[in-house]
């Protein structure tokens, strides 16, 4: 009686770790009347002849080398989020193409493979239309990064380069209060800007 009992514990014990692992690497399944669990496995993409873990939100496509858990809490819905309520009220034309962001696993992958300088966190392509940065950052750069997609989709060659990396700074210092972002935070370019303005143009 012992062995077969022994042997029906195991087989539990394996399925409720397989579970465990399922909805660890996989937090993005729902689950529905027709069927008990409906399981959405992330899309595998190749960019750069590397592979990326693709992630798609409303606004915004974001290309992971690492699996990201949680995305939809943790990138994809504050990138909407700030698309939703911070576009609108400085552009008027809506962006119908999907953003897309590149992540890489860290931050030496990023400057390796984009060959950036060494304390960036992360770079726009006008030409591309892309967002480069790494997994381990804030949104605060991301959020700076679009600011200049935005720009570029808008009125590119219209402004001044002081008005677009200034906007953008703006941005990219966010505090979160009550599931809400507030952008009043000191920008840390301030104390060296000081006084050292002449002109505008």
């Amino acid at each position: 009686i012992m062995p077969l009992y022994s042997h029906k514990v195991m087989q539990r014990t394996q399925i409720i770790i397989s579970m465990y692992f399922i909805f660890l690497f996989f937090p993005t399944m729902h689950y529905s009347q027709k069927s008990p669990i409906s399981i959405h496995l992330p899309k595998v993409v190749h960019f750069k002849n590397k592979r990326f873990i693709q992630y798609t939100g409303n606004h915004h496509t974001v290309l992971s080398e690492n699996i990201i858990r949680e995305p939809q809490l943790t990138i994809l819905n504050p990138l909407d989020e700030f698309y939703k309520k911070e576009y609108n009220k400085l552009f008027k034309t809506a962006i119908l193409k999907k953003t897309k962001i590149i992540l890489y696993a860290s931050q030496k992958s990023y400057i390796t493979h984009e060959k950036v300088y060494q304390k960036n966190f992360a770079h726009y392509d006008r030409t591309l239309k892309l967002i480069y940065s790494y997994k381990q950052t804030s949104v605060g750069p991301l959020f700076h990064e679009l600011i200049h997609h935005w720009i570029n989709h808008n009125i590119a060659g219209k402004v001044k380069p002081w008005f677009n990396e200034g906007l953008a700074s703006y941005y990219e210092s966010p505090k979160k209060k009550f599931k809400k972002y507030i952008f009043t935070q000191p920008n840390w370019r301030h104390k060296k800007l000081k006084g050292k303005w002449t002109t505008l143009d």
